[in-house]
Formats: C-alpha cells, sequence, structure tokens
C-alpha cells in the first residue's frame, strides 16, 4: 500500500470536493452539513473520517505541510 501522503495527494487530484474530517468535530460537522446541501455527485467528493485510523497524526502533519492548518 502507498504511503498515506501519497494516498492523500491522489484523492486532492482525483476529487473536485475532499474533506479530511473527524466525526465529532463540531466544525467538520458543521462544514459537511453545507457540503449536504449541494448536489455535488458521489464520484466528485470524499470525506475521509480520520479519527480512528492509525496514520491520524501522519495525515495531520501532512495537511499541515499542504495547508498550513494541522487541524480538521
Amino acid at each position: 500500500m502507498a504511503p498515506i501522503s501519497e494516498r492523500l495527494d491522489s484523492l486532492i487530484k482525483e476529487k473536485k470536493v475532499f474533506v479530511v474530517s473527524k466525526s465529532y468535530c463540531p466544525f467538520c460537522v458543521t462544514a459537511k452539513k453545507v457540503l449536504d446541501e449541494y448536489d455535488i455527485p458521489p464520484d466528485f467528493i470524499e470525506v475521509m473520517e480520520i479519527e480512528n485510523m492509525r496514520e491520524c497524526n501522519e495525515i495531520q502533519d501532512h495537511m499541515m505541510k499542504l495547508t498550513g492548518g494541522r487541524t480538521v
């Protein structure tokens, strides 16, 4: 399996909307509710819930490199 950073980069390139989320995060919940209001085809959007992934910290570290923010 490819390193998580490569998988994230691939999803970012493939999907028109890609969200890294934690299901209990109030900001993530709000963002997903807003996105649900739009008619986004399922193959255009991906939401990755990371709180139970063993690579959670690595994902957040990679997002820090890409966006300047480690939070979801």
